[in-house]
């Protein structure tokens, strides 16, 4: 599986200077926008130039070597093609703001931008080093903290046209950001709770956005930076939120939306006039609906470029690529910020709301087994709760297992002891019986997790649910037992803390609430002192295994396998598995061999 596992301890150092992280990418940010070159030419007016023409002829201008927002150029780029990429499902939606997967990021970030996004480009070593962390500048240019940290302002590109013709102004990131805090026209908000801290966000002028808080925010521009929020034209959706989710997307981006055969392709075609010149190299990028099963079978035969998770695989599908796709670069392995598949109790259903019924499930799953035969051992242990395993934020071992059903050396013992907490409860074997709701990119998880909850005599039933409905009914609340393999923007507690497990947010599915978690996450999210930070971090990590919200086990394992004839673009598995790598400006196909 390669190394990529170890790119932890390189987490541990980001954490512990998380504090002065928003500074230092101030300077970065501001470092990394193309600048003209000084003018260096001497004024010849009066002097003999009689060998000008010749000179003009064997001379030519500079090559750029960085794009406008700061990209590198690759002299050895070459222009046209179309790049054929592959998603398992179509919908729900197309708005990236309301969804948590499905086809809206493979369709809104090849037209669209953000504020700010992360790096994309880069070799392998480029992604050993981690460097698909580093914010960089998109539709802004740069930014700068206040002091008290209570407000940031945004500097605006000049000049950028939405695919329509419409000017990108301040207007836009002041409605988006307000619809995001507000959740206005939206009809669900899975990350509102990152928002909680905005105010509102003002226009100091067309080109310049001021977002106002009320108390600091340290993980601010990373919430920011997630690869949910593209930017949209508040000049079309602003008065119809219908449009953003039930029409293909327009934006400032690379692309544009050509042929759609819903639930069977989408054809984006290269825009003229791109603002980050010289890109698109691409002319065109045709994105396919195919199970993960036709798409490795694409892969190996060449039909198709890119597929999985942002170009990453893992379990079965991952081994068999690396076996046998002989036409595709193979990178490092690393961590993926998404939880191992976990079983989710309804909380406002009984009797999956009380704690011995939870208690049982959470001990019954043997996550051991579940990682070999569900994951083909690609997952990184929850041996640091619902923190990332030997990173700063990691809950120690010893705390960790204390907690019931969160000890997982020895699974019979946890389920006999699941079988003794229900017949104290009352429950005679079978008595409890229950649908575990799941989408079918799940179905490879579920039978493990099915036969473990029917050995305790919890009677459940396969729920598999088309992926549309699936989620509906998740955010409905509609179900005893939901099954999910939640993915988070990255690896600050902020992520998973306030989208999984705070009181309201969209991604809470099971509807749990307690208002001293609630006062802990906002707590550790505003403090400045990284050890009093990560103690506040692991009493809320406790609280959520102490009650089982979900049965956490591990952070998935991945690794981008793609086509080797694509080029000019860094797989972002581990930080963008929604984001900016779909955009493909930079992106270009050498010549096939």
């Amino acid at each position: 599986m390669g190394g990529g596992w170890f790119m932890t301890n390189r987490m541990t150092f980001l954490l512990l200077a998380l504090v002065a992280a928003a500074f230092l990418v101030v300077a970065s940010a501001c470092g990394t926008a193309s600048e003209d070159e000084d003018d260096t030419s001497t004024d010849t007016s009066g002097e003999d130039t009689s060998m000008d023409d010749d000179m003009d002829d064997d001379m030519s201008e500079p090559m750029a070597t960085h794009s406008v927002s700061g990209v590198p150029i690759d002299p050895d780029a070459r222009y046209g093609g179309t790049l054929i990429i592959a998603t398992t499902s179509e919908g729900p939606t197309f708005s990236n703001w309301e969804e948590a997967a499905g086809s809206a990021p493979h369709y809104g970030h090849p037209v669209g931008n953000m504020l700010v996004s992360k790096q994309d480009w880069g070799d392998k070593e480029n992604f050993i080093n981690g460097d698909y962390w580093n914010i960089v500048p998109d539709l802004g240019t740069d930014w700068e903290q206040a002091t008290d940290g209570l407000s940031w302002t945004f500097n605006l590109r000049d000049g950028i046209n939405f695919s329509d013709g419409v000017q990108f102004t301040c207007a836009d990131i002041e409605w988006m950001y307000d619809t995001l805090r507000t959740g206005e026209g939206l009809l669900r908000n899975p990350r509102s709770a990152h928002f909680a801290v905005l105010n509102d966000v003002s226009c100091a002028d067309d080109l310049t956005a001021v977002f106002h808080l009320d108390r600091p925010k340290p993980s601010l521009l990373e919430v920011i930076g997630l690869p949910y929020h593209v930017v949209k034209p508040s000049h079309l959706y602003a008065e119809d939120t219908n449009r953003m989710r039930e029409e293909p997307p327009i934006g400032t981006g690379p692309f544009v939306v050509g042929d759609w055969i819903p639930g069977e392709k989408m054809v984006m075609e290269s825009k003229d006039g791109y603002w980050d010149e010289p890109f698109p190299y691409l002319d065109s990028i045709e994105i396919l609906i195919l199970n993960n099963q036709a798409q490795v079978a694409g892969l190996r035969s060449g039909r198709i470029h890119i597929g999985g998770s942002a170009g990453g695989w893992n379990g079965a599908n991952a081994n068999t690529l690396l076996r046998e796709c002989d036409i595709c670069q193979k990178w490092a392995s690393a961590v993926h910020p998404g939880m191992m598949f976990s079983v989710i109790p309804n909380f406002n259903r009984e009797p999956w709301n009380t704690q011995p019924v939870r208690d049982a499930i959470s001990l019954a799953i043997d996550r051991n087994r579940l990682i070999k035969l569900g994951y083909n051992d690609w997952i990184a242990p929850g041996t640091g709760g619902p923190f990332l395993p030997g990173s700063y934020f990691a809950l120690p071992e010893e705390r960790l297992q204390a907690i019931t059903g969160h000890d997982y050396s020895d699974p019979e013992a946890n389920k006999e002891r699941a079988r003794q907490i229900l017949a104290d409860a009352g429950y005679e074997p079978g008595e409890l019986q229950a649908t575990l709701v799941y989408a079918p990119f799940y179905g490879v998880y579920a039978p493990t997790v099915l036969e473990d909850l029917n050995d305790v005599g919890i009677s459940v039933d396969s729920g598999e649910t088309e992926t549309g409905n699936y989620y509906t009914r998740m955010n409905a609340g509609d179900f005893d037992l939901g099954g999910h393999a939640g993915w988070i923007g990255g690896f600050d507690p902020d992520f998973i803390l306030y989208e999984y497990f705070y009181s309201g947010s969209g991604r809470n599915y099971g509807q749990y609430s307690n208002p001293e978690l609630d006062r802990l996450i906002d707590a550790q999210s505003i403090e400045l002192d990284p050890e009093q930070r990560r103690e506040l971090a692991w009493q809320a990590g406790e609280i959520v295994l102490r009650d089982q919200v979900r049965t956490m086990g591990g952070f998935q394992l991945a690794i981008p396998v793609f086509s080797d004839r694509v080029a000019g673009v860094m797989p972002t598995i581990p930080s963008q598995s929604y984001g900016n790598f779909y955009r493909h400006a930079h992106t270009y196909l050498l010549e096939d061999n």
